[in-house]
C-alpha cells in the first residue's frame, strides 16, 4: 500500500447531490479497492498510475482548510466520503475524519456520514452528539462469498450489521445504502429483511453502467456466475427500450418487498444515455 501525504487546495467542495450542497473527502484512493466503484475513473486517480486499492492520498491539511473555509459559507448539511472510504484502515491513525466531525458538530454542521467501514464504530460517541448527523451504511451483498468478489478488501456483511445495530441502539439517524445494486447478483429482498429491523431507510441505488468499471466487472461476472447471468444483465443494457422496461419491472417488484417491510424503499436508477444526472434525489 502506497501512502502520500498531500496538501489540498481546497476541503469543501460544492455539489448537485441532493443529500448536501458540500461534499468533502479527507483522503483520494481507498484500501478498500472495490471492484465496482466509480471514484477509480477519477482523472486524478488515474494519473496516479497506480492499481485501485493499493495507494491512498492523505490530505493532510484538511482540517486547517476546514476551520478557515467554513467561516466564510453558510452550510446546513456536507456529505462526506461522496468519492472516497472516509473511513480507511489509515484514519485510525490520522484521524481526519474524526476531527472533521468534531469541526462541523461545533460549527453546528450536519454530517451525512456515508461508509462501509467497521472503524466508525470508534466515532459514534462523537457523531450523537448533534442529532441531525446521519450515517448512510453500506450493506449491499446477501452473501459473504460473492462480496469478496466485488469488495475482497472490505469488512465483513456480519459485522456491519453489528454495527448497524450500535448505531440504532444509539439512537443515531441512518439509512441502509444497497449500492451498487447489480441485476441478478443480490437478493435486494433477502438484505432488506436482514436490516429493516435497524434502520430507518433503506435505500437502493443502481449500478451506473455508464460511469462504472463495467469491463471489468463483466470479466468478474463471467468466471464466477453462471454463463446466463451476463447475458441478462447485458440484454437490460443493450437498448433504451430494454433498460426502461427492466426499471419499471424493478420498481414493481420492489413495491412488492416493500410490502414485506416496516418501511419503504428509496429507489435511484439513472438514466439510460446519462454518466451522471444531477436531478437525482437520494433523499
Amino acid at each position: 500500500m502506497k501512502i502520500n501525504l498531500i496538501k489540498a487546495e481546497k476541503i469543501l467542495s460544492p455539489t448537485q447531490i441532493s443529500i448536501a450542497p458540500y461534499t468533502i473527502n479527507p483522503y483520494r484512493g481507498c484500501p478498500f479497492g472495490c471492484l465496482y466503484c466509480y471514484a477509480q475513473e477519477n482523472k486524478a486517480v488515474k494519473k496516479q498510475g497506480l492499481v485501485w486499492g493499493e495507494f491512498i492520498d492523505i490530505k493532510i491539511n484538511c482540517l486547517e482548510l476546514l476551520e478557515q473555509e467554513i467561516k466564510n459559507k453558510k452550510i446546513e448539511r456536507v456529505l462526506l466520503g461522496s468519492t472516497v472510504e472516509c473511513y480507511p484502515p489509515q484514519e485510525e491513525k490520522f484521524l481526519l475524519t474524526q476531527n472533521i466531525i468534531k469541526i462541523l458538530n461545533k460549527n453546528n454542521v450536519a454530517a451525512t456520514i456515508l461508509t462501509k467501514s467497521p472503524l466508525i464504530k470508534r466515532d459514534l460517541d462523537i457523531i450523537s452528539q448533534f442529532n441531525k448527523n446521519k450515517i448512510y451504511l453500506t450493506i449491499n451483498f446477501n452473501s459473504e462469498k460473492t462480496k469478496k468478489i466485488f469488495e475482497p478488501n472490505s469488512s465483513a456483511l456480519e459485522e456491519r450489521l453489528e454495527i448497524l445495530k450500535e448505531i440504532q441502539e444509539r439512537d443515531i439517524n441512518n439509512r441502509v445504502h444497497i449500492a451498487p445494486f447489480l441485476p441478478y447478483i443480490q437478493d435486494i429482498k433477502t438484505i432488506c429483511c436482514s436490516v429493516e429491523k435497524y434502520t430507518q431507510e433503506i435505500s437502493i441505488e443502481l449500478y451506473n453502467f455508464k460511469m462504472g468499471n463495467w469491463p471489468k466487472i463483466k470479466k468478474v461476472i463471467e468466471n464466477n456466475f453462471d454463463k446466463k447471468t451476463i447475458s441478462k444483465i447485458e440484454r437490460i443494457i443493450s437498448t433504451k427500450e430494454n433498460y426502461e422496461s427492466f426499471i419499471k419491472q424493478w420498481t414493481e417488484e420492489m413495491k412488492r418487498i416493500e410490502k414485506t417491510l416496516n418501511k419503504k424503499l428509496l429507489l435511484l436508477a439513472p438514466d439510460f444515455n446519462d454518466y451522471y444526472r444531477a436531478s437525482a434525489v437520494y433523499e
